[in-house]
């Protein structure tokens, strides 16, 4: 728990150059073979020189071994293991600490190696300035820790970033600052979109800010303006009678149905005094860690000082490359003990590695996140070609923790896997959808190059996700698993005749040869035959893509249907 400040303001006040920030780490670790054998030969040797938590170590326990009891006292003694080190490396009262995570689920762990021996935790930092060498902290405690444990990410991780307006922990958000806070959220939605893995565009713990609050006015931009969104947040915080709390209310969804899972929350704003940025994916670095925690910062600072009055008759979503613009000057304004970590550099970089719905392994992020630990560049991967056409793999998950690349990125990054023999480790059932048709419209109107359909297949039914997606690609813009069944020759004539519009990606490749679409897997019909045939396809076709756009549509236009998550999350 973060103990920033306490209520708000309803005072106006300029924001700081030195906000506070805290950031909750999801992440597995699993102790080092070589400190395992020395920990096993003390406690054969000398026990009583050992502290208790290595004393009780149990390395022949398995986090899968169904007693209960036993794993949680393995559980504990990794934490303390992790805060004594903590405490080692930063002295006494830093602030630090380590904890389980409920929501973290070892025991379904396939991709790592010796994945029985892997434990989910939650390391959280103190408030700290962005005036401070917080980099540095965080730099060493990743190093201490790494010298006795491995680190994993996977699906089930993520990193939220805590924010208050700084100076000091006794400087609240004023009741304008929210207001552009929210406003950011919703204006640079899409931009954000662009920067992060599919997965987490609509994850049921990270969820867009429009789909609880002002749902109609965002879909209707592209005829109305923002103008209609910026008056229904303002107005949220200027009704007669209304004071913070009813404000905060209405960001938090509907009063019977409230919730802290969104993109931006400010559940715990009135508790603690934060606004907390949940959007982003789990972590293994130091270096990807203190990238999650910039996006945060220079988000926060967009908002207290972005012109949303001059935008308000943009008939436009932003963006990827209006943002990175945006947040290339935010990072100025920050203190130096922000600069120096090429996070520009790494906005670009995800800009392009996300770019198409690509995706990426679980395997390879923590190869990638290795790499950075070890502060050696990262070795070049091939991306999956987008989440919609990606077929089922044997074993893994597919993970989606952006890490910071040492050099641009090359052209052979988009290589599909077939020709660079990377190891593939999405698993079944794991491949995103294409995203709902607002999304669809709404990019086929911006005609944004680098999020372009020529990577998404046809769109899917939404099915329910196995995982909590809370750090790797549990899924697409939409949530599913659903496999292509409008004939066996699908996944050949998508790959032979690419969608290269959104329209076109809504629209599923009539076959008649193979599969399950009744087009029988004998000789082709000839003649009248055919035609008929065809036509019935295309008949049946018309009516799968009505019904997928009217569940996903919900009532009132609000996307439905496109979270997934079970599993709760701290």
């Amino acid at each position: 728990m973060f103990l920033f400040c306490g209520r708000i303001s309803s005072n106006t006040r300029n924001a700081s150059r030195s906000p506070l920030f805290g950031v909750e780490i999801e992440v597995y670790v699993k102790i080092k073979p070589e400190f395992e054998a020395a920990v096993r030969e003390r406690q054969r040797t000398n026990p009583s020189s050992l502290p208790e938590y290595w004393r009780d170590w149990d390395s022949d326990l398995p986090n899968d071994s169904g007693d209960i009891r036993a794993g949680a006292k393995q559980l504990q003694r990794v934490n303390k293991a992790i805060n004594a080190i903590i405490e080692n490396v930063l002295g006494p009262g830093n602030g630090w600490h380590c904890d389980g995570d409920d929501s973290l689920k070892e025991k379904r762990l396939r991709v790592p190696p010796e994945p029985r021996k892997w434990w989910g935790v939650e390391i959280v930092s103190p408030p700290m300035s962005a005036s401070k060498q917080w980099q540095l902290e965080i730099e060493m405690v990743f190093e201490d820790i790494g010298k006795r444990f491995d680190f994993w990410t996977d699906t089930f991780c993520s990193c939220h970033v805590h924010v208050s307006p700084g100076p000091t922990k006794g400087t609240p958000y004023t009741l304008d600052q929210l207001v552009r806070v929210a406003k950011g959220a919703f204006f640079w939605e899409s931009a954000l979109e662009d920067l992060i893995s599919n997965d987490r565009h609509h994850n049921e713990f990270c969820k867009p800010n429009y789909t609880i609050f002002a749902t109609d006015e965002y879909h209707a931009v592209p005829e109305r303006g923002w103008g209609p969104v910026f008056a229904k947040i303002e107005g949220a915080a200027t009704t007669p009678g209304a004071e913070e709390e009813d404000f905060l209310i209405d960001m938090q969804g509907p009063w019977n149905r409230p919730t802290r899972y969104l993109s931006s929350s400010f559940w715990p704003t009135d508790q603690i005094g934060t606004v907390e940025f949940r959007r982003q994916a789990g972590t293994a670095s130091a270096a990807t860690t203190i990238h999650r925690i910039l996006l945060a910062l220079t988000l926060h600072i967009s908002a207290l000082r972005y012109d949303f009055d001059g935008a308000s008759n943009r008939v436009d979503f932003p963006r990827g490359p209006e943002l990175i613009k945006e947040l290339a000057g935010c990072i100025k304004r920050l203190p130096e003990t922000c600069h120096g970590s090429r996070f520009v550099n790494f906005l670009k970089w995800s800009l392009e590695s996300y770019a198409g719905s690509r995706i990426y392994t679980e395997a390879q992020i923590n190869l990638r996140e290795e790499a950075l630990r070890k502060g050696t560049p990262p070795p070049h991967q091939v991306s999956q070609i987008s989440q919609a056409e990606q077929p089922p793999q044997d074993q893994g998950r597919q993970a989606s923790s952006s890490s910071t690349p040492t050099r641009a990125p090359s052209a052979r990054d988009t290589a599909p896997p077939s020709q660079r023999g990377e190891p593939s480790n999405a698993a079944p059932g794991r491949q995103g959808t294409a995203a709902p048709s607002t999304r669809a419209s709404r990019d086929a109107r911006d005609a944004a190059p680098q999020r372009g359909a020529g990577g998404q297949g046809p769109p899917r039914a939404p099915a329910p996700s196995g995982g909590r997606g809370g750090g790797g690609a549990a899924g697409g813009g939409a949530r599913g698993a659903g496999g292509g069944r409008a004939g066996g020759g699908q996944q050949q004539q998508q790959q032979q005749q690419p969608s290269t519009s959104a329209s076109a990606a809504r629209s599923p490749p009539i076959t008649t040869t193979g599969g399950r679409s009744g087009g029988g897997g004998g000789p082709p019909a000839r003649g009248g035959t055919t035609l008929l045939l065809l036509l019935l396809l295309r008949l049946w076709a018309g009516a799968r893509r009505n019904l997928r756009v009217g569940r996903l549509r919900g009532g009132g236009g609000r996307r439905v249907g496109v979270g997934g998550l079970r599993i709760p999350t701290r």
